[in-house]
């Protein structure tokens, strides 16, 4: 795990001796992971890893606009991985959100906790290039329908209609598909974080590759 703030980052653990100087001083996130890998720590994982792991990475762009929609909302908002996110193709990535409503007092076994328990403030989010929107499963489904499956993955000449589906309502970006569901509070924080922070969690998402590897 990491500690992040405006300078940069600094891992909080695996602490082992080896790795007792990576904890000290927030720097770069790239240069962390660099330095990690340096003392046996690799996580910088490269398109190339994924024949070794059966993944299909995704589109370069769509998961540099994710992470830098998310680190928008890195202050506000819980975020969760899906275990749908590797049941799609390179062009969609699907993540959860759960808005932190008493972040004062949220401690990590609290997020563990929500998203294991995955109550209805949890939301299942798909994203594409063209945007965002919500899907009605969770991790506790076993299987994912015919029907959600041609929602995220529609063919250019679908007929919505004849196929008895309709179709999902994108929004442009996460701020936007959230502003109806998200309170006052949180909508204010959103607007007034800090863009040093934001682009440093921003910048350690990407390079860790979360959406791809994670």
């Amino acid at each position: 795990s990491f500690h992040i703030g405006e300078r940069g980052c600094r891992l909080l653990s695996p602490d082992l001796p080896a790795l007792k100087e990576h904890m000290v001083d927030e720097i770069p996130p790239a240069l962390l992971l660099k330095r990690l890998s340096r003392s046996g720590l690799h996580l910088l994982p490269e398109n190339r890893d994924a024949e070794f792991t059966g993944i299909d990475p995704k589109v370069t762009d769509l998961e540099k606009m994710l992470c830098k929609d998310l680190a928008l909302l890195s202050t506000t908002f819980l975020i969760g991985s899906s275990k749908w996110n590797r049941d799609t193709g390179e062009d969609d990535c699907i993540f959860r959100l759960a808005e932190l409503l008493d972040y004062t007092r949220t401690e990590d076994r609290d997020v563990v906790k929500v998203f294991e328990k995955e109550k209805e403030n949890v939301m299942t989010i798909l994203r594409k290039e063209k945007g965002c929107a919500f899907l009605p499963i969770r991790n506790v489904d076993s299987e994912m329908s015919d029907d959600m499956r041609t929602q995220i993955t529609p063919w250019d000449s679908i007929s919505w209609e004849q196929e008895g589906v309709k179709p999902l309502r994108f929004s442009a970006c996460l701020n936007v598909l959230l502003k109806d569901k998200a309170t006052p509070d949180t909508l204010d924080r959103i607007e007034t974080a800090s863009a040093a922070f934001t682009e440093s969690v921003n910048h350690l998402m990407y390079t860790l590759r979360l959406f791809s590897f994670g």
